[in-house]
């Protein structure tokens, strides 16, 4: 499932229905990162875990991949109710490093 799922994802992004939260644009920033950064983890990476949100039971989905000068990052994104991929949050390094 996760893998038809990340094919999804992907193809979300090369067709550009995604949208980014205030939240994950000044996460990006503040690692010298940008959207196409955060496009590109999605393109080259793998759902790493899955996020459910007690009250509303939301599935995020924390995907690991590289960035465009290579380095390992993370996003954290969700399908939105209009079915496009929602930037939720983001950081430079795995997914371990950020716990």
């Amino acid at each position: 499932m996760a893998s038809r799922l990340l094919e999804r994802l992907r193809g979300r992004i090369r067709e550009k229905r995604y949208v980014i939260t205030w939240h994950a644009t000044e996460e990006l920033e503040e690692d010298g990162l940008g959207l196409l950064d955060a496009t590109n983890v999605i393109l080259t990476g793998t759902i790493v875990s899955i996020q459910r949100e007690e009250d509303s039971r939301e599935r995020k989905y924390v995907i690991q991949g590289q960035c465009l000068v290579g380095e390992e990052s993370c996003v954290v994104v969700k399908l939105g109710g209009t079915g496009k991929v929602v930037f939720v949050s983001a950081w430079l390094g795995t997914q371990d490093s950020h716990l």
